[in-house]
């Protein structure tokens, strides 16, 4: 049977979409990694009425057949009675997104085996850990803040992961319990002395964080692919989608930090950017919540 961790009732069948409040919810997957003792689907087979236990998982052409007219919807999220990202094949659906608005690079090809395989066009160019790129870092810093920019303003219309802050909670209230936490990357005011400091923050503020702009999701040096210069491409895009910019902002002066060995560029790359666009105390948030993965 496809459930795991399943509830005690148990009808399955194949809700695999619902709507609430205006959103649109995919039930791609009632397969999970996690037993978590405060998770909606325990002991239950429905969620507001609708019951969410599978007896097979669906197709994309199905989930796409049912979804219908995206506009009718608020949003558009991947939530159910599992993980979602055990359907791998969103990353496909992300990386021909960015290739659509001229972002990322073309996909030639997906199989899903017994491992999963993605083949994309190659990015032309370096990415910008390539020494012409660290050896002028004041460049470099004002050029990966402008891309972050241009990234972040772009319309996110269609994109088809419209919810990542959500996942983006989830997987901290995940690692929070299952006792993960990490501050030792993190420089000066953005560490914290032990996993209780960092959590209280997050709890206290996690409801802070917006769903409304366009993210690459792992934006370091190493994802920002340059021509001589020139943009070429974003890669690594799995953890893109819709949310608070921020996350990129973070990470973006984290890789300055930690492939410059300095953080006298922290500064430089927020102006760059647009400091009228930063909330200060929210990199810190984030910070936390990135201590527990």
């Amino acid at each position: 049977a496809l459930p795991q961790n399943k509830g005690t009732f148990m009808k399955q069948g194949t809700k695999f979409v619902y709507e609430l409040d205006g959103n649109l919810y995919v039930n791609l997957t009632n397969r999970c990694s996690n037993a978590c003792t405060f998770c909606v689907r325990n002991g239950k087979d429905d969620y507001f009425g609708h019951e969410l236990w599978l007896e097979r998982e669906p197709s994309a052409e199905e989930v796409i057949q049912l979804i219908g007219d995206p506009k009718r919807y608020r949003q558009i999220v991947f939530c159910g009675f599992g993980e979602p990202t055990y359907k791998v094949a969103e990353m496909v659906a992300l990386c021909d997104y960015f290739h659509e608005k001229g972002l990322g690079a073309q996909v030639l090809g997906y199989r899903s085996l017994e491992q999963d395989w993605l083949l994309t066009r190659r990015a032309v160019g370096e990415d910008c850990t390539h020494p012409r790129y660290l050896e002028d870092p004041k460049r470099l810093c004002e050029a990966t803040a402008l891309l972050l920019r241009r990234l972040h303003d772009l319309p996110a219309e269609n994109c088809p992961i419209s919810d990542r802050t959500a996942d983006y909670i989830a997987t901290a209230q995940r690692n929070h319990q299952a006792g993960k936490f990490d501050s030792s990357l993190f420089p000066g005011d953005w560490g914290f002395g032990t996993a209780e400091e960092a959590w209280t923050l997050v709890a206290q503020n996690a409801h802070l964080l917006q769903c409304d702009t366009l993210l690459h999701g792992d934006y370091c040096l190493p994802n920002v692919m340059l021509d001589n210069w020139k943009f070429s491409a974003f890669i690594d895009v799995g953890n893109g989608g819709i949310g608070d910019r921020h996350i990129d902002l973070f990470w973006g002066i984290w890789t300055l930090y930690f492939n410059l060995k300095t953080d006298r560029f922290t500064d430089r790359f927020l102006d760059a950017y647009g400091r009228e666009m930063i909330e200060p105390e929210m990199l810190r948030l984030i910070a936390a919540f990135e201590t527990f993965g």
